[in-house]
């Protein structure tokens, strides 16, 4: 499986202490995207096997069963590798919670649907509510998402939302109202997550020699994504 970096004692991809696995190639190109050097995969990434990877997770398999941690798999956009399946099988024999953080968009339908089946928590990233917006900020269509919430209500999988907010775009109480009737139409939704902006990723443009879209756009503030936040409830 094609993977770009792992990080290990990671605390906000999912619940609990967690290894967060980092795959490459990703069919979106999100305007605010913090892993642009993940889009495709390249020289500079390692090829692991699926024992390799389990041997890397079982030496935190301590933090994993004292926080209700494990491993997450995100990007990049993890439904992408078909290799993922069988490392999934893995983890379910190792007792090893699995989380797939994903954007809802994959190569092919069926190696989705594996994938999904077999992992414990899907954080889907909801880029944007409206058709014609989303395609502005990502450069897809919004059609395989939807196919893939038809897979998350078909397999009853627990879900996490998320969103990222970006100051004078998205950062207003009608999008919030959006997004909540939009997530109306997802099962087994237990937690929305609002994800501020953040422009750390400048650096990684300006070395990749890549257009930074969003070149200049501040850090969404605390206080009012708080704000946004308590129109969820």
């Amino acid at each position: 499986m094609k993977v770009a970096k792992i990080e290990s004692l990671g605390m906000v991809d999912g619940p609990g202490i967690r290894t967060i696995i980092f795959t490459s190639g990703c069919p979106l190109r999100c305007l605010y995207c913090h892993n642009p050097e993940m889009w495709n995969a390249n020289k500079s990434d390692q090829d692991y096997s699926v024992e390799t990877l389990i041997a890397t997770l079982k030496r935190y398999q301590a933090y994993y069963e004292t926080s209700g941690g494990g491993v997450t798999f995100s990007g990049g956009e993890p439904l992408f590798q078909e290799e993922l399946i069988e490392v999934l099988k893995a983890c379910q024999n190792e007792k090893i919670h699995t989380a797939i953080d994903t954007c809802g968009h994959f190569k092919d339908l069926k190696t989705a649907e594996e994938i999904t089946k077999n992992a414990d928590l899907i954080i889907l990233d909801i880029k944007h509510t409206n058709y014609d917006e989303y395609f502005k900020l990502t450069g897809q269509p919004m059609d395989q998402l939807f196919e893939y919430i038809k897979i998350l209500n078909k397999l009853n999988k627990d879900i996490w939302i998320r969103s990222v907010i970006i100051p004078n775009y998205n950062d207003t109480p009608d999008y919030i109202k959006s997004l909540t009737e939009f997530v109306k139409q997802i099962n087994n939704v237990t937690k929305i997550e609002l994800l501020g902006y953040h422009n750390l990723a400048d650096d990684k443009y300006q070395k990749l020699a890549i257009n930074n879209p969003l070149k200049g756009t501040p850090n969404m503030d605390g206080l009012k994504l708080k704000e946004l936040e308590s129109l969820l409830k």
